[in-house]
């Protein structure tokens, strides 16, 4: 009949806490009954007062988990414009109240409440920071969550060398990393009951305004966060410029990547250096965009100019020549545009223009070198290997291809958000394709990212089941009769150290552009190789039926890459198993894109 707050102004920046008495798993069916009818009309008139969140304690064991849930998701169903929130502990320790020595224990209660409940898209989790050190992945588990809320009691703070409240490093930097993707933070323990053995310099709210220090001094954005700002765990259709013409938009985000575009001039000036003394060569940038490419080579072939010593004939200069080809029409009047006013005229070679598709071009001319950029996030799922087949053939002997060879990888992820943003679409085709998504709330689940394939251009040649390298009497690359040479497939074991769910892999490519110069999207590498490179982001391959992994178990992923001649497409499987006395298969799920 009492009531402690009112509808106002002030509800939109207000969390509601519901009844502690509340005790949805008890096994007692009046205490069960009583503890749901007085949720509901907590919730109800929450929702009557305007308030966004509200926050539910979560179980208080792991029995009766199920029927927990079952409450919650009437709730749920009954008020969709409120998000709940599940309080509970980052893990089990001796002031939480769960009897369990498993790190994981809180997160698998969680994940038994979401399962059952079916990802609804209005339940979050908050979670309480602990005094205890939290493993690495225990944090990496609950990332991949959908954290709403951030909970510090005041008496996890220790007092600095002046007496002010503060949090130790290990509990800044966890807080810091959560602040990614926790919109609140909330103070607990702040009465004055509570703090009457305490003095705290800095007032009442001294630990609020060390909060929002933490937030205002977190480390600045690298350049792959700020350009992917707005994209994070956002699933985007990959690209088929082989099939789609792309809009100026797009080769512009394109095209402001500088990482990208240092690795190929340095590979195309490599690749010329190596070419010292011959009369001619010829480069050729194929699906040449907006010139980004071209910009490099001519930059290449100027420094080598600059740099240069004659020192006899042997060793003159070629000369150079780049033509720039380009399938999409209204690329291609970019181009021409960008010939008459920025490249006519220049003392560093000739460039020509070309509107052709690269696998028809049939000029009169061999070629020293070949460039593209065709390369997607899996490298061959833009079908870089079948438009570089119709062109290999025009390498003069002992020619070059920029990139020399690419590799894919991959790895099983966790990824709440990612999972069910999927799910909510309502279409099972959803399931059946990949996705390019930067990743943010998404945990890698296996202990290493492994290989799946790799291509090599020029490639060697299936002639009559045998490989050829070339035809050495005409002394150049010959063409293939069937794309069946770019089929693919693998199987690839994972070890799961630590239980978790697995909702798809994620795919990554790393590229030789010329000997020991490279690109790459590998997390395990891509700082070293090429960091703060932006034009691409990881490939996403989901299931539709999540698969629970235990600890000490292992998954199975076999993607093939198969054609028909007219179209390329992925399929792919995961089967789980866990070591026991006698191995049992766990379960499987798959799927397949078409491309």
């Amino acid at each position: 009949d009492e009531v402690n707050f009112l509808p106002g102004l002030h509800i939109s920046n207000t969390i509601a806490l519901t009844n502690n008495c509340i005790s949805l798993e008890s096994e007692n069916d009046h205490i069960h009954k009583m503890s749901s009818d007085i949720l509901y009309h907590e919730i109800s008139y929450a929702a009557f007062c305007g308030i966004n969140y509200v926050m539910l304690p979560g179980p208080k064991q792991r029995k009766n988990t199920v029927q927990y849930a079952q409450a919650v998701l009437n709730i749920l169903n009954a008020f969709p414009q409120i998000q709940i929130i599940l309080h509970m502990p980052f893990m089990v320790t001796s002031t939480t109240g769960y009897r369990s020595s498993d790190p994981l224990f809180t997160w698998d209660i969680w994940n038994a409440i979401k399962t059952t409940t079916d990802y609804p898209p209005n339940l979050y989790v908050g979670l309480d920071l602990l005094k205890n050190s939290i493993p690495s992945y225990v944090t990496s588990r609950w990332f991949s969550e959908p954290v709403k809320l951030l909970s510090i009691s005041t008496k996890v703070f220790i007092p600095n060398a002046k007496g002010y409240p503060v949090l130790s490093k290990a509990q800044q930097q966890l807080v810091t990393q959560f602040m990614k993707i926790a919109s609140l933070t909330i103070i607990q323990d702040t009465s004055s009951k509570a703090r009457a053995s305490e003095k705290t310099v800095g007032g009442k709210s001294a630990h609020l305004v060390y909060i929002r220090h933490l937030h205002q001094t977190r480390p600045e954005l690298t350049k792959l966060e700020k350009f992917a700002t707005g994209y994070y765990d956002y699933l985007q259709a990959p690209l088929q410029p082989l099939s789609d013409n792309l809009d100026s938009a797009s080769y512009e985000i394109f095209e402001r990547d500088p990482v990208k575009y240092a690795q190929y001039e340095a590979a195309i000036q490599a690749a010329i250096t190596d070419r010292r003394g011959e009369p001619e060569l010829i480069i050729a940038v194929v699906g040449a965009g907006r010139g980004g490419i071209v910009n490099c080579a001519h930059k290449a072939i100027g420094k080598f100019i600059d740099g240069c010593v004659i020192s006899n004939k042997s060793d003159r200069e070629p000369n150079f020549r780049i033509i720039a080809l380009e399938k999409n029409i209204n690329a291609y009047l970019y181009l021409l545009e960008q010939q008459r006013t920025q490249w006519a005229d220049n003392d560093v070679c000739d460039i020509e223009v070309i509107f052709g598709d690269m696998r028809s071009w049939k000029p009169q001319i061999k070629l020293n070198i070949i460039v593209s950029e065709l390369l997607g996030s899996f490298g061959d799922n833009e079908l870089s290997p079948e438009c570089l087949d119709g062109v290999q053939n025009l390498l003069a002997q002992g020619g070059t291809m920029i990139p020399e060879s690419y590799t894919s990888s991959l790895i099983p992820v966790m990824s709440h958000k990612i999972y069910s943003t999927a799910k909510r679409q309502n279409d099972l085709s959803v399931f059946h394709k990949p996705y390019v998504v930067m990743m943010q709330s998404v945990d890698l689940l296996a202990t290493q990212i492994e290989t799946a394939w790799k291509f090599e251009h020029p490639r060697d040649i299936l002639v009559n089941d045998k490989m050829v390298k070339k035809n050495n009497d005409q002394g150049f690359y010959t063409s293939p009769e069937t794309n069946k040479h770019n089929e693919r497939r693998c199987k690839l074991s994972f070890k799961i150290p630590h239980k978790g769910v697995v909702h798809g892999f994620a795919g990554f490519f790393e590229a030789v552009l010329y000997k020991d110069i490279q690109i790459s999207i590998r997390p395990d590498n891509m700082d070293f190789v090429s960091k703060d490179m932006v034009s691409w982001f990881p490939i996403i391959f989901l299931i539709e039926r999540p698969l629970y992994l235990p600890e000490q178990s292992e998954i199975d992923i076999s993607l093939w890459r198969k054609t028909d001649d007219k179209n390329v497409w992925y399929e792919w499987a995961l089967e789980s198993f866990l070591r026991v006395p006698q191995l049992n298969k766990v379960s499987s799920s798959g799927s397949e894109s078409d491309n």
